[in-house]
């Protein structure tokens, strides 16, 4: 008798615990759907898909997609692009039919500005050895110099380089034109060469990289 008891009180324990373990998953249970709704009505925004389409060319798109506008002129999907064709509210420091220059919005340095080729040309990794590429990244330095001895004269040093992929941030090449020190000092990492693993290169050695054979530069 004693053990039909204990059966008895342990299956309506057991029924209790259900039941309460049910009605909180009920209670609980229109949060994912709701999540759901909203996400769904937030990714048919325009504003998200535009944010998100640049984010997937400059951030991480696919090979074939890159190699595709890898060719035009300007990439619709390139916020470097944007800036290049003048559609951006980003203040211009200089402009030429060949070459833009930008400050930083998170600089790195005292002085620290963006020079970049109005034709969309991903990273260092699509420059070769020819004539147009040397002459492009050579004008995109001399430019890049012209600058910071106007704006930083009296910088204890000025520094100017790429960095190489996967360590650049947006596939649009872009040359860093720093006028030290660096603000805050750690911030020297970001611009250090890692040997073979690429990193930080100085733009005078990716000019050797690319110089032409033939060419007398």
């Amino acid at each position: 008798m004693a053990l039909k008891i204990r059966v008895s009180l342990s299956r309506q324990s057991a029924s209790s615990s259900w039941k309460k373990r049910r009605k909180r998953e009920d209670q609980f249970s229109i949060v994912p759907s709701l999540t759901r709704s909203h996400l769904n009505m937030f990714q048919q925004n325009s504003l998200f898909k535009s944010v998100r389409d640049k984010m997937r060319f400059c951030f991480g798109a696919s090979s074939e997609k890159k190699k595709k506008m890898d060719g035009a002129e300007f990439c619709n999907h390139c916020v470097f692009c944007d800036i290049a064709r003048g559609t951006s509210s980003t203040t211009i420091l200089y402009s030429d039919d060949k070459v833009v220059v930008f400050p930083d919005r998170n600089p790195s340095a005292f002085r620290h500005y963006l020079a970049i080729p109005v034709k969309h040309v991903p990273t260092v990794n699509n420059l070769e050895r020819k004539a147009e590429d040397y002459q492009l990244v050579n004008h995109m330095l001399n430019v890049g110099k012209d600058l910071l001895k106007r704006d930083a004269p009296n910088s204890e040093e000025h520094r100017f380089g790429f960095h190489q992929p996967p360590f650049n941030s947006i596939n649009h090449l872009h040359l860093h034109c720093l006028a030290l020190p660096f603000t805050p000092a750690w911030r020297h990492v970001k611009y250090t060469s890692l040997g073979r693993f690429g990193g930080f290169i100085e733009s005078e050695k990716l000019l050797e990289k690319i110089k032409p054979p033939s060419t007398p530069f």
